[in-house]
C-alpha cells in the first residue's frame, strides 16, 4: 500500500513537471537544449554543492554544470570508529528548458577502514542518483543573490540505483523528491530550506534485511555574500527515518564558495555532527563549472 501510494505521487510530480514547461516559455526566450541561453543571460551560478540546502535555480538550456568534490574526509567513532575517503564525487547537471533540468551524481572512489576491533579496509564505488528540477517559482536566473522581499522555489524528484560495491550502497532502488527554497530575509542574507522525503527499501546498509522504511530531512542553511566573487555559509541538517530503532541524525556544516570566474567556482565545507547517528567530522573540497 505505502508503495503504490509513493509510486503515484511521483507520477503525479512528473506529469506536474512535464506539462507546464513550454507555456512558460516567454516570447523571444525559447531556447532549447539544441538553443542554447546565452552565457550572459544566466547571472550569477548557483550550486547545489557543499551545501546540503539544494538551489531552486535550473541550468539554463542547452548549458551543462558540473559539480565536484574533489576529495572528501569523513570520520565517526559513534558505534565503532570509521573512517573514509570520496575522490571524484561528482553531478551533472544539464538544462533541457528553460525551467527543467536533469542531474545524475557518481561517486566513483571511495576507501573506508572500519575499526571495530580488527581493521577492515574496503575499497569500490557508490551508488547512481538520477534526478529532475523543475523550477517553480521566483527568479531562475538571478545577477547576484537574491533582493530583500524575493524568494525562489523548485520541486526535485530523485532515484537511486544501487551501483554501489558492496557495503557502500543499496541492494534495490530507492526513490524520492526535494523541495528546494530561497528567499531573502534582509539585506544579504539569503536563507536555504530543502525539505526531502524518500523510500528506502529492504536491503538498506544501515536496516535489516527485510526492511523498508520512509526517510525524511531538512536543511536549514544561511547565506552571506563578504563581497561579490566570496560568499559563505553556515547550516543545520537534520534527517531521520520511520524505523522505531532508528534516532535521528543533525549536523552543523559550514562553508566557503569562491567564485573564480563567472563560470567557475571553488568550494570547501566542513561538518560537525551534532548526534549519534551523525558523522562526527566531514570536510570536503571541490569545483563547479558551467559551460
Amino acid at each position: 500500500m505505502l508503495r503504490n501510494i509513493i509510486y503515484g505521487a511521483a507520477f503525479i510530480i512528473v506529469l506536474f513537471i512535464a506539462t507546464p514547461v513550454q507555456a512558460q516559455q516567454p516570447a523571444g526566450q525559447d531556447y532549447t537544449f539544441g538553443n542554447p541561453m546565452p552565457l550572459s543571460q544566466l547571472g550569477l551560478m548557483y550550486t547545489d554543492r557543499p551545501m546540503r540546502a539544494k538551489s531552486p535555480f535550473t541550468v539554463g538550456p542547452g548549458r551543462f554544470q558540473v559539480e565536484t568534490s574533489v576529495f572528501s574526509y569523513l570520520w565517526d567513532d559513534n558505534h565503532f570508529k570509521r573512517e573514509r575517503i570520496s575522490i571524484g564525487d561528482t553531478t551533472l547537471r544539464v538544462g533541457f528548458a528553460k525551467n527543467l533540468e536533469a542531474g545524475v551524481t557518481i561517486e566513483p572512489l571511495i576507501w573506508q577502514w572500519l575499526k571495530n576491533g580488527v581493521r577492515e579496509d574496503d575499497f569500490g564505488l557508490g551508488d547512481t542518483e538520477f534526478r529532475l528540477k523543475y523550477h517553480v517559482y521566483g527568479p531562475n536566473y538571478p545577477q547576484t543573490m537574491l533582493p530583500q522581499g524575493e524568494s525562489a522555489l523548485a520541486v526535485a524528484p530523485f532515484f537511486t540505483l544501487p551501483t554501489g560495491t558492496d557495503d557502500f550502497g543499496l541492494d534495490r532502488m530507492s526513490f524520492g523528491v526535494e523541495v528546494p527554497i530561497y528567499f531573502n530575509v534582509g539585506g544579504p542574507f539569503t536563507v536555504g530550506l530543502t525539505p526531502a522525503i524518500a523510500y528506502i527499501p529492504e536491503g538498506d546498509v544501515f536496516a535489516d534485511e527485510d526492511d523498508e522504511y520512509i526517510r525524511v530531512s531538512n536543511a536549514l542553511a544561511l547565506f552571506y555574500p563578504f563581497q561579490s566573487d566570496l560568499a559563505g555559509f553556515v547550516e543545520f541538517f537534520a534527517r531521520a527515518n520511520t524505523e522505531e530503532w532508528s534516532d535521528w541524525e543533525g549536523s552543523m556544516d559550514g562553508g566557503i564558495l569562491y567564485q573564480l570566474t563567472n563560470e567557475v567556482q571553488l568550494n570547501a565545507a566542513l561538518s560537525f555532527g551534532l548526534t549519534d547517528e551523525a558523522p562526527d567530522f566531514t570536510t570536503q573540497f571541490g569545483f563547479a563549472w558551467r559551460f
